[in-house]
This record gives C-alpha cells, structure tokens and sequence, in this order.
C-alpha cells in the first residue's frame, strides 16, 4: 500500500513512480552497528521491497549511545536478531532478512548476488576492499560511508563511471583512528546513515549522486567534491 508514504510521495523528486521503484528494489547492507542501524531504519520506514542485512556482532552497552535500534534490553543479543525485531514491526510490508555472519570474499555473492546495491555499514577497510573488489567485479553499485570522531563522510561508486574505493587510496585511512580510540558523537553516525540511505534511494529512482560528501560537526563543516577516476587504479582502471 502507498498510503504510507504519502507524505515521501508528496516530494516531486520521488513521486509516485519512484516510491514504485522503491518499493521493488532489494538491497544488502553490510554492517548493523551505528550506520547499519540508521541506514536500515530509514530504508525500512522508506518502503524498500526487500532488504537483507549481515553482521556477526552483539549488542554491547556502550552502542547505546549511537546504534538507534537497540535499547538496554538487546544487550548479549546478536545484533542482527535485536534489529530485525525492530524493523519488522517498523513496517510489515518489507521482506526482511538478517544473517548473523562475517562477510569475506568466499561468502558475499552469497548475500549479495541479487540486490540492486549494497550499503557499507563497517567500520574497517579490509572488508570495504571485500565489497569494492566484488562490486567492481560483477558491476555492481554500492554506497560507501565512513565515521569517526565528529567527521564522516560517504559517497555513490559506480563501476566504471564513478571512482571505485581503491581509486581513493591515495587518501591513507589510519586503521587505529576508530570509534572506541578516537570517540565519536551519535549525530555524526546518524547524519552519515542517513546520507547513506537517502544516496541509495536516489540510485534507486535513477537519480543518482557524484558527489563525494564530508561533514564535520564540531567545526561546521560541510563539503562536496567531485572526485575523478584514477585511470591507473588496479581494480577499475582501463576499462
């Protein structure tokens, strides 16, 4: 039923025939901490047809402060079980499936052959390297994000149109930097989730953004780029 989103009906840049397209598309979300957690509840609420999500985490006391779907109740249970109590009473009409894993270049085909695009809800680069490689591979687009301290930021990879991850790599990530050594504020990762999510609905209605998206809160910045494919890059370069 489309009555329940009227009001994202009533926004001319979705209409009627995107909330359609929405409302058929399927999607994988990698991660269901602080970002996978913003990204699945507004995508839930936002009428997805079919969303399958992964992570082999639990809830632990501390996530609290910044993973939205859980409460004090969830904590000792697998991330992915607390979630999808949530999210199916969040809205019946989308298929919903989570698997408590730990994904790997052996098992993502197995979660993500299907989907129109997967979101990136980690918090480390070796499996953004999984998702980028095997995106890349099979042509398959996918949202990247990325937070911590008060910073984030994310950005739409298309293969062969976009800059994939690896084009970025001159931008080094220190893998020491991470929400438990540098701390992080709860508006950074739900501002980036929800970026995350509005950018894979855009995909999703063929309206699509290049634009490489960075915000820091606590010194009031808000920036965009336009980012360009590095021709030399080993994983979609010279094609």
């Amino acid at each position: 039923m489309l009555e329940r989103y009227d009001r994202q009906i009533a926004y001319e840049g979705i209409g009627k025939a995107g909330q359609e397209k929405i409302s058929k598309s399927k999607v994988c979300v990698i991660g269901c901490g602080a970002l996978g957690t913003t990204i699945l509840n507004s995508l839930c609420r936002s009428g997805i047809g079919h969303i399958i999500f992964v992570d082999d985490d639990t809830v632990e006391l501390t996530n609290l402060q910044r993973q939205m779907l859980f409460d004090e109740n969830d904590v000792g249970k697998y991330k992915v079980h607390a979630a999808f109590e949530k999210l199916d009473v969040i809205n019946s009409e989308v298929i919903i499936e989570g698997y408590v894993d730990k994904i790997s270049a052996d098992n993502i085909s197995i979660y993500a052959e299907d989907c129109d695009i997967i979101l990136d809800a980690t918090d480390n680069f070796q499996t953004r390297q999984v998702i980028n490689t095997y995106c890349i591979a099979n042509n398959k687009p996918w949202i990247y994000g990325g937070v911590a301290g008060s910073c984030g930021m994310a950005t739409t990879i298309i293969p062969f149109k976009t800059p994939c991850l690896n084009c970025l790599s001159d931008f080094k990530t220190n893998e020491g930097y991470t929400a438990k050594t540098s701390g992080i504020i709860n508006a950074i990762t739900a501002s980036i989730g929800s970026i995350e999510a509005n950018l894979a609905i855009r995909y999703l209605i063929d309206k699509p953004s290049d634009k490489f998206i960075y915000l820091d809160l606590f010194n009031d910045i808000f920036e965009c780029f336009e980012l360009k494919q590095n021709p030399n890059c080993k994983i979609c370069g010279n094609k």
